[in-house]
């Protein structure tokens, strides 16, 4: 019996010190990489400088190019009017809609047919109504064959009543298909501006004023320059993914004579798949600056040393509890 009794105190006495260990080995368990595990403030090297947004602007349309609004090197806002092409015979096109659409306008606002055909009926219908009563009066003084033309006189210009109606909803109808072809006109014009789709800069213009082009030609290239990206890669085995998105960044880079300039950024694209060598590819976007002769700092092509900024608090998808369960998101449970 004491040997019964030594083992239920030794067996509570276990359950009781399993009971206060358990927060502390799921805090151990669940818990953040610590110092020595990963880097504070990790710094990548080798990281490449590429463009976020560029464009090989095309022409829209044949024909000659009567003007290039704009030389290599020059800032560009999107929408600006970069090179013109010759769009005369388009023009022409637009002016004779535009006139026939006003044509056709007034004739669909006219009612002068209608009002003469209302009149025209009033009258045919009288002469009409004077042949039966001069009938009545003398059996036989008009033929019944001139009566009958009253008759169908008036029946006819009843129906050019009608068809005054007809005509002004057609002329309306061809108001709104000139209005169309105004709109394809003025579509056409539109096409032969060869317009930039974005900020940036002309660094090549591929053609001359004069030059014959045609639909998908090349005429400019322009590249956005105010704000750039920065490619990476982390080691898997020091940082997850989660730590990483979203965080600030810093980046250095070394200049011409050994100038060292840094710029802020931010990770916005953190690759979940793992590449070669157990690192996971990182997109960081910079914002640019000029120098003192307003030529941008940070040039494609260009390597940098970035470093990220994983100990402050920052943006994190998913959260640590002390439960069993580890992780979970943000969301409620379900």
């Amino acid at each position: 019996m004491k040997i019964h009794r030594y083992l239920l105190t030794a067996l509570s006495t276990l359950q009781i010190v399993a009971l206060f260990a358990a927060p502390l080995l799921n805090s151990q368990l669940f818990a953040a990489p610590s110092a020595s595990s990963a880097e504070a403030n990790p710094t990548i090297s080798g990281c490449l400088v590429t463009i976020i947004d560029e464009a090989q602007v095309p022409a829209q349309e044949a024909g000659v190019l009567v003007k290039i609004n704009v030389h290599e090197g020059e800032q560009v806002k999107r929408g600006d009017v970069l090179a013109q092409i010759d769009d005369m015979q388009v023009q022409i096109q637009k002016i004779a809609a535009e006139a026939e659409e006003r044509g056709a306008r007034e004739k669909a606002n006219s009612d002068v047919d209608f009002r003469f055909a209302v009149k025209a009926e009033a009258l045919a219908i009288v002469e009409h109504e004077r042949s039966l009563r001069a009938n009545a009066r003398t059996p036989g003084s008009i033929p019944q064959i001139e009566v009958d033309r009253l008759k169908l006189a008036a029946d006819k210009a009843g129906l050019q009543k009608e068809q005054a109606l007809i005509e002004r909803k057609i002329q309306s109808y061809t108001a709104d298909n000139k209005a169309a072809e105004v709109k394809g006109a003025a579509n056409n014009m539109e096409r032969r501006q060869v317009r930039s789709p974005l900020d940036g800069l002309v660094v090549r213009v591929n053609t001359h004023a004069g030059e014959w082009v045609k639909p998908g030609d090349t005429v400019l290239h322009v590249v956005q320059v105010d704000r750039v990206r920065v490619e990476g890669y982390v080691s898997a085995s020091k940082y997850n993914p989660d730590e990483i998105s979203g965080r600030e960044v810093a980046v250095d880079v070394t200049l011409a004579r050994g100038q060292k300039v840094r710029f802020p950024g931010r990770v916005v694209f953190v690759n979940p798949l793992n590449e070669a060598g157990d690192n996971f590819r990182i997109l960081a976007e910079v914002q640019n600056r000029q120098g003192p002769n307003q030529q941008w700092l940070l040039r494609p092509g260009l390597t940098a040393d970035m470093t990220i900024d994983v100990t402050s608090a920052g943006p994190v998808k998913i959260t640590r509890d002390m439960s069993p369960d580890g992780l979970r998101t943000d969301g409620p449970r379900r």
